[in-house]
């Protein structure tokens, strides 16, 4: 990998098990001979103190954006380029991060859809096992549209007293239980949705990959390790990813307004983008309430 390697920001403590999974599989992702080939990597784990039922359907997540946002700040003033997320909830306000950020942010959705895409073109109908609130924002809606693909959620009894209690429960994952009854509330989970004709099975808890292997191996599911795809997508797409800075465009507009429009147009319209957040940011003053520049010109 020629050139300069760029920094990469893992924000850990929204999930601390599945920082540290999402953190080993980076790692072992990347490819090198050996210690020197392999990225810079700031792992801020910084435990995010709110409710234990995090994810449930009338969570509020303000104090989580703060968290995140603080966190991510700390990345960037340690010079990392980009940032990975390890939580499936701030996911579901990446936009908004986006727009406070003058670095990328490494989208987990958007490794997921391209996966199933690229490794799964026939599949159609998908289980989700996610949180109550991931579900009620619509995530995985947003990136696997129904037109090309059916979701399928678990029915309420089984989210709430098996998927959800795996997660949250006193002996969930991050109480930091990896055996015995949380992989039965899994599997009871994964069978529902087979039971229901499922064709692949897509964890929206950065948690569960912490238990892919006995999953997989115990009921051969198909079913997706989500924190190594995550990891594959950063790196594959990422790593090339500019490490110059991000500039905004000040633009003093109203001078007059439909040609502050027309700049802002001509600037769009050549800019070089493949996507929206390809674009420049620009920061507009559309003020034509300044003194008249013709009666200046005639004095």
């Amino acid at each position: 990998m020629p050139g300069k390697k760029i920094t990469y920001g893992i924000v850990g403590g929204i999930g601390p098990l599945a920082g540290a999974d999402l953190f080993f599989k980076f790692v072992k992702s990347t490819p090198a001979n050996n210690d020197s080939d392999h990225f810079n990597i700031i792992f801020e784990q910084h435990p995010l103190r709110e409710e234990r039922i995090q994810g449930g359907g009338n969570y509020k997540p303000s104090k989580r954006k703060l968290h995140i946002f603080n966190v991510i700040q700390q990345l960037v003033s340690r010079k990392a380029d980009c940032i990975i997320l390890s939580c499936f909830i701030s996911h579901t306000f990446i936009d908004e991060l986006a727009d406070s950020i003058d670095i990328p942010l490494v989208n987990i959705m958007e490794a997921l859809h391209y996966f199933v895409q690229s490794k799964h073109p026939k599949v159609k109908k998908i289980g989700i096992l996610t949180s109550d609130y991931v579900k009620k924002e619509k995530l995985f809606e947003k990136y696997f549209s129904s037109q090309d693909y059916d979701l399928i959620y678990p029915d309420p009894i089984i989210q709430s007293n098996f998927l959800m209690k795996a997660i949250y429960g006193s002996k969930g994952i991050k109480a930091g239980h990896l055996s015995g009854e949380v992989i039965e509330n899994l599997e009871t989970a994964c069978e529902h949705l087979v039971a229901k004709g499922v064709d692949l099975i897509i964890p929206g808890f950065t948690e569960i990959p912490l238990v892919f292997d006995v999953l997989k191996k115990k009921n051969q599911f198909n079913i997706l390790d989500s924190n190594q795809i995550y990891a594959d997508w950063a790196i594959q797409f990422h790593s090339q990813t500019s490490v110059t800075k991000q500039y905004k465009i000040g633009i003093i507009g109203g001078i007059g307004p439909s040609a502050t429009i027309d700049l802002m147009d001509k600037i769009i319209k050549n800019t070089p983008a493949e996507k929206d957040q390809d674009h420049f940011k620009m920061i507009v003053e559309h003020n034509p309430q300044i003194p008249d520049r013709t009666a200046h010109l005639l004095q």
